[in-house]
């Protein structure tokens, strides 16, 4: 997803940070965008608090940073579009570095492994891994 939405908003979010540097109300809806993006980053991180899925040791208002961090428009632009990655390296790279801030998670590659326990905990019918497959590196097995 970090790279779908990194692909529709690298150039803008490179256009609103130069604007920022220059223009006021540029910097205010830069600061307020941030904001938001942080916002975010908290909700995924308080979220993964609340399931066990944050490393031991690392408190949640530091890992809201790194996914800030991780899930930046411009983290997309300086390494697909400036340094030419292919879109797949920068999601394979994403996929090994951003869960750094979580427990060790599983990718849609691993959906097909049978008996992750985390389906009866959840009681939803689908193992972690069809989970995965449906929601991508989101498995808490």
């Amino acid at each position: 997803m970090v790279t779908t939405i990194g692909s529709r908003v690298a150039g803008l979010s490179r256009a609103l940070t130069v604007a920022a540097g220059i223009d006021s109300e540029a910097r205010k809806l830069w600061e307020t965008w941030q904001s938001q993006r942080h916002f975010g980053a908290r909700a995924v991180v308080g979220a993964l608090d609340a399931l066990g899925g944050l490393r031991e040791g690392l408190e949640p208002v530091e890992a809201a940073d790194l996914v800030w961090v991780h899930n930046d428009p411009a983290l997309y632009h300086r390494l697909v579009i400036e340094r030419r990655w292919a879109k797949k390296r920068f999601e394979e790279w994403l996929y090994r570095n951003a869960p750094a801030a979580a427990s060790p998670m599983k990718t849609a590659a691993d959906a097909n492994r049978p008996g992750c326990p985390s389906a009866r905990e959840r009681g939803d019918g689908l193992d972690g891994h069809q989970q995965a497959a449906r929601q991508p590196h989101i498995c808490w097995c």
